[in-house]
């Protein structure tokens, strides 16, 4: 038997989401400016991703647009968290 939890989320939801989350990150990318220019690097692409996930729940932006630059976001996260620790030793 199968029950649904909650409310289904429509695009003004949706969009509601990813603005709370593009505002966080943006804090970030400011915040980051002075650490690394990988990490910052990282921190604009995912800026990037959620503009597009924002530009997505009203029907602008297409979806796997938005899905191939947060893969491209994934592989550079993994990239630097491969690089760091060895780079170091």
């Amino acid at each position: 038997m199968q029950t649904n939890a909650g409310l289904k989320a429509g695009p003004n939801e949706q969009l509601g989401f990813f603005f709370v989350w593009t505002l966080f990150t943006l804090a970030f990318c400011i915040a980051v400016l002075r650490v690394g220019k990988y990490l910052s690097v990282l921190f604009w692409l995912l800026l990037l991703a959620f503009l597009l996930l924002d530009g997505v729940a009203p029907g602008i932006v297409a979806a796997p647009l938005a899905g191939w630059e947060i893969f491209f976001v994934g592989l550079f996260a993994w990239y630097i968290a491969t690089a760091t620790p060895v780079n170091t030793v």
